[in-house]
């Protein structure tokens, strides 16, 4: 499951769809884009990569948050990421930021029990066979009137590493049972926030427990790649760190500062200035996404490219930058 909110984070999405079942996730298992319905007017615009990729559009109300009402903020509208909690007739949903680069594939966590500890998530689910994976996906039906309870909803997600104190779980990545009650529990929790800077990672970090943590290498930033042997998360390496990655988290510009992939122009001759000690994955992903963004969205205005996705960020602002930079 993915979400959108603007034009940008539609192609953004579209580009992930596309990444997912070039990875092989098969038609039988449906990516399901949420939807601002101020974007309903403009599917036209999409359509044809939607049914490429046998992705459902679903159309939902935007959630602007209240101390950003009336403010052109490009966090106004984050909170929309919280309707994936929504119980649509799933059993399990696998979310997904769309500001990321995906490599492997994650068809094994539709297979997570809730014995399923951080280790067994690799070691186990991810070496089985692809079709014995799938037949182990629970049947998809739709519950009945009442739900299910808070209780039953399972979560499993990365931990946020780049964060202290611990233990503090991502939301760029997302395994969960949806439940409206839990949904409940997160809009009465934003709804008693003071704070003007609470965004999904907050909330759900405040209300969801127990967590099962992913290992760490399921998400990793990509300004880990310009001093790849600083942060091993583990591994021997850099090179098996980086083999072992499921996905790249587009929080850094070539250059090193704080941005996204949509905030940068090709080089002249295509030839990024690149650091000393990073590795060549650094600059490849940007031209991966500047060639699937031409590719998949040239519908996009340019203008539209100077906005940033709503979602997590401010986090990783206000790691960089300091606490002013959030916004």
């Amino acid at each position: 499951m993915l979400y959108a909110t603007t034009e940008l984070t539609m192609c953004n999405a579209l580009i992930m769809a596309r990444n997912i079942r070039r990875l092989g996730t098969p038609p039988s298992i449906p990516i399901v884009i949420l939807i601002s319905a101020a974007l309903e007017t403009q599917q036209h615009a999409w359509t044809a990569t939607v049914e490429a990729t046998h992705t459902k559009m679903t159309f939902v109300e935007p959630w602007i948050s209240q101390s950003m009402r009336g403010e052109s903020s490009i966090w106004r509208e984050s909170l929309t990421k919280l309707r994936i909690f929504e119980e649509r007739g799933y059993d399990r949903v696998v979310y997904l930021d769309s500001d990321m680069w995906l490599h492997r594939n994650l068809d094994h966590l539709f297979a997570l029990t809730s014995s399923d500890d951080s280790a067994s998530v690799d070691e186990t689910l991810h070496k089985a066979p692809y079709d014995d994976r799938l037949a182990q996906l629970r049947p998809l039906h739709v519950q009945g009137e009442g739900g299910r309870g808070a209780s039953d909803s399972m979560l499993w997600a990365p931990r946020a590493y780049y964060i202290s104190p611990q233990p503090f779980f991502a939301s760029t990545l997302l395994v969960f049972t949806p439940s409206n009650a839990r949904f409940r529990q997160l809009s009465q929790a934003v709804a008693a926030s003071t704070r003007p800077d609470y965004y999904d990672m907050d909330v759900l970090n405040d209300v969801w427990h127990p967590v099962t943590f992913l290992p760490p290498h399921y998400v990793v930033l990509n300004a880990d790649l310009l001093a790849p042997d600083s942060n091993l998360l583990g591994f021997a390496n850099a090179s098996d760190r980086i083999a072992n990655t499921y996905a790249h988290h587009y929080s850094s510009l070539p250059n090193g500062k704080y941005g996204k992939p949509w905030e940068v122009e090709r080089p002249p001759n295509n030839k990024w200035r690149t650091k000393r000690k990073s590795s060549p994955l650094m600059y490849e992903l940007f031209d991966l996404y500047l060639d699937a963004k031409d590719r998949e969205c040239p519908w996009l205005r340019r203008q539209d490219t100077a906005k940033s996705l709503p979602s997590t960020h401010g986090y990783l602002w206000q790691l960089i930058f300091g606490s002013n930079a959030r916004r």
